[in-house]
């Protein structure tokens, strides 16, 4: 997978339980439902894509905002 860096969100009861970033989405994923097998690729939702250098921050501002 190319590497491109994200804000997510993970979703489950219909509520944003979690915050997060990463410069390889697909790993990240795939290491949560590892550790939580009840969340599905259904459960994530990019909040920014291809955020670059602002990953950190935009997640921080993200997480105050929610």
């Amino acid at each position: 997978y190319e590497a491109h860096s994200v804000v997510y969100a993970i979703v489950y009861e219909g509520k944003i339980k979690y915050v997060g970033c990463s410069n390889r989405f697909e790993a990240r994923r795939r290491r949560h439902k590892e550790k939580r097998p009840y969340l599905t690729d259904d459960n994530f939702i990019i909040m920014y894509d291809n955020v670059g250098k602002n990953l950190f921050a935009m997640e921080r501002e993200l997480i105050r905002i929610l």
